[in-house]
């Protein structure tokens, strides 16, 4: 996108989005919960998919952000990820029989000690703090937009951990998949356009109150003395 390739940018989000489709979805009936886990990280290619589709001036990323903020939001992100891949791939092998075997779990964080544990947190939170900062000072008008575009992946979490928490942990426990009602399935489609459409409206009204206080405050200046 930032070498004008934003079509080509823009086509491979989508491209990739359609493949966690076809990957995940036929795992609905027989794999259930692990679908409604995926679907934060859906939401998120979603969510970036449609920020390269919309047009932008050439190179504005740039102008906008600055070097520093730009490889701070492209580099974060990539090294959580990398962090994420690397501990699912070196996850250790649970093996009660196994004497003196080590296995500590941390969300969905699992090591063989306690150590390397909090090293991963580390990372993890040395680059969501640089992501945090660099959003931080950006301007205002920017960091609401971003609150945005991030509050249905948020609110898809948030509903996944807190109104589905009771399903996820009998799903586990009963040894077979047990199918979400059509209620539920309604909840987790809606969530995220819903939260969407009502953040853009507040940023929406928002900024239009903060013009009409401008135009007022310019009004005011350029009223002459005395009248």
């Amino acid at each position: 996108m930032l070498v004008g390739w934003r079509w080509l940018a823009a086509g491979l989000a989508w491209a990739a989005v359609l493949g966690w489709g076809a990957l995940v979805a036929p795992q609905t009936s027989g794999n259930p919960t692990y679908v409604v886990d995926m679907l934060p990280q859906l939401a998120l290619a979603v969510v970036g998919a449609a920020a390269l589709t919309v047009p932008a001036p050439h190179r504005r990323a740039i102008a906008l952000l600055g070097v520093r903020r730009l490889l701070a939001l492209v580099l974060a992100p990539t090294a959580m990820v990398a962090l994420l891949v690397a501990n699912r791939v070196g996850s250790p092998t649970f093996d009660l029989s196994a004497d003196g075997a080590s296995y500590q779990v941390l969300y969905s964080l699992e090591a063989s000690s306690e150590l390397v544990i909090w090293l991963y947190v580390a990372g993890l939170a040395a680059a969501a703090s640089a992501m945090v900062i660099a959003v931080v000072t950006l301007p205002a008008e920017v960091r609401r937009r971003i609150v945005v575009m991030l509050l249905p992946v948020a609110a898809l979490a948030l509903v996944i951990d807190s109104a589905l928490a009771g399903w996820v942990t009998s799903t586990m426990n009963m040894g077979h998949a047990i199918p979400l009602v059509p209620a539920q399935w309604a909840m987790l489609v809606l969530v995220a356009p819903v939260t969407f459409l009502a953040g853009a409206l507040l940023v929406r009204r928002r900024e239009e109150t903060l013009r009409m206080v401008a135009l007022g405050r310019n009004a005011d200046r350029e009223q002459p003395m005395g009248e």
